[in-house]
């Protein structure tokens, strides 16, 4: 079975935004371990957060998780 990248790619938006692990948590309302996990694939995002982070990280929900 394929594994979505959506770990790096979340990391790689959030970099280009200037935003830090923090930051991006803010915006969302969730805590820094949250978005720490997901970076390390320890998680995945709750598919409510969605759309809000595809606005926060200026993308949209198909680039982060296609190939």
């Amino acid at each position: 079975m394929k594994t979505l990248d959506v770990a790096a790619k979340i990391k790689a938006f959030r970099a280009q935004q200037g935003l830090t692990q923090k930051q991006f948590a803010e915006l969302l309302g969730i805590t820094h371990q949250t978005v720490s996990k997901w970076e390390r694939e320890k998680g995945y995002p709750d598919v409510f957060l969605l759309p809000r982070i595809a606005e926060a990280l200026n993308c949209t929900i198909d680039k982060l998780y296609k190939s």
